[in-house]
């Protein structure tokens, strides 16, 4: 296991990671990105971690990398068609995803987002944010 996933189980257990299925307890998923900042050019890793008891459906993409410009996030990258490959996390499993940076605007912040699917339920999770250096 890589520094960083070992670190962002650790984060998960700490934090609770994010609730996708209300007060219920049994949706919570970690999704980060392995560096606070990027290099122009420099693809972004993301980790998704399922730390719940049920299990997670999602697509082989991030949705989005969103960008944050006066209070305002925007849609700055949408990948093409690989939402169509599925993967399916139990719990405990993870699966690491990748976007580049080379075509981003500028922007205050950015934050990646991504589609999964529990319980029978679609929900938009979104990675904490980050920023890109020169």
């Amino acid at each position: 296991m890589s520094k960083s996933l070992a670190y962002l189980f650790v984060l998960a257990f700490l934090v609770g990671g994010c609730e996708l299925l209300g007060s219920s307890g049994l949706g919570r998923v970690l999704f980060a990105t392995d560096k606070p900042t990027y290099k122009s050019g420099e693809r972004i890793q993301t980790v998704l971690v399922n730390i719940s008891r049920t299990e997670l459906r999602t697509g082989a993409c991030v949705k989005s990398i969103e960008g944050l410009n006066d209070g305002a996030w925007s849609t700055l990258y949408k990948p093409g068609l690989c939402e169509s490959s599925q993967l399916v996390l139990g719990p405990g499993g993870s699966f690491t995803f990748s976007a580049p940076t080379k075509d981003l605007t500028p922007a205050e912040e950015y934050r990646v987002t991504k589609t999964v699917e529990a319980g029978g339920k679609s929900h938009t999770i979104e990675s904490n944010h980050f920023t890109l250096s020169e």
